[in-house]
């Protein structure tokens, strides 16, 4: 859940459900900002180290 990873201290959270599955996205939280956004899966890795 959301407050188990913001709880955790973790920056991010990775939100995948069937709407992701299906366009091969995932959703990725900053829990610090609240600001989420949809990226394509193969590039979540990046997008969370650059900060993006």
């Amino acid at each position: 859940s959301m407050k188990a990873a913001d709880k955790s201290g973790a920056r991010w959270a990775i939100i995948i459900g069937d709407k992701e599955l299906a366009e091969g996205t995932v959703q990725i939280k900053h829990l610090e900002s609240g600001s989420q956004r949809s990226v394509p899966a193969d590039e979540v890795v990046g997008a969370i180290l650059t900060g993006e």
